[in-house]
């Protein structure tokens, strides 16, 4: 592949100067944590920071040597996630086995998955230049693109296998478990003009999968948004969303556990859970939406026999009182931790 889009530059790209090379080799890693980024330059791309004339031809050893070379050639290149730049570290620099090349390496370490590389500042030194990009991602197969003055800001999503995308979405999905706990809790109650009683089971169920599925559909929007690049909120702003969505339910649970609009409400902030995950995923698309929701259905598959059988086991008054203050208050607590670690940008429920 590498070799192909070579070939493809040599036939249009031309030297940018008498004595700089147009096209430039960067590795793209991603990561858990972020991404790791290698460039590999000619020592006469970098005659600026050393302080040289333009048509100087220093070594790779002297540039490597220079603590601003790597700094010079690390902002070349912006990676952000979720549409947050992700914190560059300090770049550092050696030649190559050759001692022909300057490697210069650094590490983008991003709050959410690094999906943007912005070569921007590198055009800004020569519109001709060419960068060749090797992108690699975990589960996927590896990829060269090619990246132009014309387009210099490179996607780094990378389509995921089906059943390695199903998975990662089924992860997301168990990190709203705390939500969709918050959503079941109650519908295993039902007010009547004698006071709270137990559902049968059947429509237990019933009520429990038609909130689960307006929550579906909502997150199903969000996700498509986040996958689409039609919305792109701040990572913190997203986790505070999340937070204040379990805050919300949970609280309603407690004070009004017969709130009529649960399912605008499960909607709503599906979509908030949608643009959640999404930003946190590195490619999220349909085998992804599907994993999540398969997590989705397993946690709720879980939880409302339990909730259902506490209720019936110590009754509707008692349950109201205790079970459903209990459980509420501790999602509550668990919102608000949520919300102090968006304040601080800590990943609390999880991601």
């Amino acid at each position: 592949m590498r070799i192909a889009v070579l070939l493809a530059v040599l036939g249009v790209a031309r030297a940018a100067s008498a004595h700089q090379s147009s096209i430039k080799y960067v590795d793209i890693t991603l990561d858990d944590a972020g991404a790791a980024v290698v460039v590999r330059v000619s020592p006469a791309d970098v005659t600026e920071p050393l302080g040289l004339r333009p048509d100087a031809r220093p070594t790779a050893l002297q540039a490597a040597q220079n603590p601003r070379v790597a700094l010079y050639v690390a902002r070349w290149i912006a990676i952000s996630g979720g549409g947050a730049p992700c914190m560059t570290t300090t770049p550092g620099a050696q030649p190559d086995e050759d001692g022909k090349f300057l490697v210069v390496t650094f590490h983008a370490a991003c709050e959410r998955a690094a999906d943007r590389a912005d070569f921007a500042a590198f055009f800004a030194l020569d519109r001709r230049h060419v960068a060749i990009v090797h992108l690699v991602a975990p589960g996927a197969e590896p990829v060269d693109r090619m990246v132009r003055a014309t387009t210099p800001v490179l996607s780094l999503e990378l389509p995921l296998p089906p059943g390695a995308a199903t998975r990662a979405g089924m992860r997301g999905g168990f990190s709203d478990a705390a939500f969709v706990v918050a959503l079941l809790i109650v519908v295993v109650l039902a007010r009547g003009r004698s006071g709270w009683t137990v559902r049968a089971f059947v429509p237990a169920v019933r009520a429990g999968a038609l909130v689960l599925a307006a929550f579906a559909i909502g997150e199903a929007v969000g996700l498509a948004a986040s996958a689409l690049h039609w919305v792109a909120l701040a990572p913190r702003l997203c986790d505070a969303l999340v937070a204040l969505s379990l805050i919300y339910v949970a609280g309603d649970d407690v004070v009004r556990p017969d709130a009529r609009g649960r399912h605008a409400v499960a909607l709503g902030f599906g979509v908030a859970h949608g643009l959640w995950l999404g930003a946190a995923a590195a490619a999220p698309g349909g085998w992804f939406g599907l994993g999540a929701g398969l997590g989705e259905v397993a946690v709720a598959s879980l939880a409302l026999p339990i909730v259902y059988g506490a209720a019936r086991r110590i009754g509707a008054d008692r349950y109201r009182r205790l079970a459903v203050l209990g459980l509420g208050l501790v999602l509550i607590a668990l919102g608000l931790l949520g919300m102090i670690g968006a304040l601080l940008g800590v990943a609390v429920l999880g991601r």
